[in-house]
């Protein structure tokens, strides 16, 4: 009705944020994107566009991050998850906060063009075609930081590093660019490096452990990209990396790691 798309109207004059931020491939851009193909999500609603980012209450620090980077003025707002069949259960109810932005048509289009993210990404999206490792993996620290699991065990330099989706063709996508990266690895065939769909499940794992792990570990948190502190910066996952650091003849030298977590510069698509 009239009255419901004026109101529309004036909510997205409202409040502001960056249109053109996703229109350039930039280590930032990529980062955010990965994280809005895990995390995010793109809808529609009586012709609108409405981009919003959601995450556990413990990490609003990062939805204020991502805020400021596309300089939104919309506020970010809180909830409850209900993760049970049952009401009456209050520890089923996981808070959680929201920044969702309206009238995000620019943010739609250029999301679309540069990295292949779409509305109903999670069966539609295809993985970006970015111009360079460097952005491919800037792109994948933000799926790591959106739906990725960094763990370790209790036996010295065991850490695994996986991601996880309901995309084959994402997951797969990853396991592709790290695999073109030759990592040094101390076992053979696939045991340290796996996509698996667990029986019943509808999701796509793909994980990265032992000395793997805590190479991919190294360059990843050098990366020049915002970060979640409970993943990165992790005593467990430091002292497993530590662990491999004091073997030379097995971890790989500055220049190695040097070339794949030094910033590259901004390309326009």
């Amino acid at each position: 009705c009239y009255e419901q798309k004026f109101q529309n109207k004036y909510r997205y004059h409202l409040y502001t944020h960056d249109k053109g931020f996703f229109s350039k491939v930039t280590p930032e851009t990529c980062y955010w994107a990965g994280i809005i193909t895990t995390d995010g999500c793109l809808s529609g609603n009586r012709g609108g566009h409405t981009l919003t980012l959601t995450a556990a209450i413990k990490d609003i620090d990062h939805v204020e991050r991502f805020k400021a980077a596309i300089q939104a003025t919309n506020p970010v707002k809180f909830g409850k998850a209900r993760c049970s069949l049952s009401e009456k259960d209050p520890l089923k109810y996981h808070p959680y906060c929201s920044l969702a932005i309206d009238g995000a048509f620019e943010c739609f289009k250029h999301l679309g063009k540069t990295f292949n993210i779409t509305s109903n990404k999670t069966l539609r999206s295809t993985p970006p075609a970015l111009p360079s490792l460097y952005h491919r993996l800037c792109f994948i620290r933000g799926m790591v930081d959106g739906d990725g699991v960094i763990t370790s065990g209790n036996q010295e330099g065991l850490l695994d590093i996986s991601v996880c989706g309901c995309n084959r063709e994402m997951i797969a996508w990853v396991k592709e660019v790290v695999d073109s990266m030759d990592l040094p690895s101390l076992t053979r065939g696939t045991r340290s490096s796996l996509l698996q769909q667990p029986t019943g499940e509808n999701c796509y794992y793909y994980h990265v452990r032992g000395l793997k792990a805590a190479i991919l570990w190294e360059i990843l948190q050098r990366l020049p990209l915002p970060r979640l502190s409970r993943k990165w910066d992790s005593p467990k996952a430091l002292s497993h990396t530590t662990y491999w650091k004091a073997r030379p003849e097995v971890w790989p030298s500055e220049t190695f790691l040097t070339q794949y977590a030094a910033p590259k510069d901004s390309v326009s698509p």
